[in-house]
This record gives structure tokens, sequence and C-alpha cells, in this order.
């Protein structure tokens, strides 16, 4: 009986491992496609079944100071949150986040698309036929 026992905890234990396991990574090439409706939003197609709809977000103040400590030396830099947020958008209803730059004819996504999945550049990989 205790063998039985043992061998639940443990399959426990490989569950709940299992379960917070990370999310696979996916390399998707983002499209920004044409801006809809009179408020400037931009549509941000990632992947199907994954398309944002964007507005500008705006929510830093006009200057910020951003504090970092090297060495236990802490250092502060004054930033200029308009210039920050200039490229900042985000989707209300899929509760996105994201920093969408134009580089060399091509689309840069940084951020929070959902609660489980998030973007980032690979900048060291080269294009491929699909994007």
């Amino acid at each position: 009986m205790l063998e039985v026992y043992r061998l639940a905890f443990l399959c426990s234990i490989f569950y709940v491992n299992v379960d917070c396991a990370p999310f696979p990574e996916y390399i998707v090439y983002p499209k920004l496609l044409e801006a809809r409706g009179t408020n400037g939003q931009k549509v941000l197609h990632i992947k199907d079944g994954l398309t944002l709809t964007l507005e500008k977000l705006s929510v830093l103040a006009g200057s910020l100071v951003f504090t970092e400590s090297n060495d236990g030396v802490p250092t502060e830099t004054i930033m200029n949150g308009t210039e920050l947020e200039e490229n900042l958008y985000q989707d209300r209803e899929k509760m996105a986040a994201v920093a969408v730059e134009g580089i060399d004819g091509t689309i840069e996504v940084l951020g929070v698309l959902n609660d489980k999945l998030r973007i980032a550049p690979l900048p060291l990989m080269p294009r491929s036929e699909e994007g």
C-alpha cells in the first residue's frame, strides 16, 4: 500500500513540473496590415488565429527617471517618456501591449500578446523566404 502512495506522490510531482513547463517557442513573421478606422488603429497579423487591432498607448509621463544599479552603485538616467512611447500600442480586447518599430522595410515587434504569449525579434537570424 505504501508503494501506491509513493507512486501517486511521484506522479503528482511529475505532473506539477510538466504543467509548469514553459510553452514552446514559435517563429512568426508579423505583418502590419492597412490602418482601419478614423482613430488611427493598426491591424497586426501575428499568425493564423492571432491578429491584434492596435491603438496608440500613452502611459508614460513626459520625462521619467530610470534607475539601475551597477555593482551596488545606483545610476539615474532621465528619459523622454514621449519618445519612449512613440512606438507603443495596445489591443484592449486581447490585453496586448507591444512596441512596433519599422526597420529597413520590415517591422520588429516586442511585447506581450496575451496572458500566455510574448513576442521578441530574433536579430541574429537571417530572413527566410516566408518573411
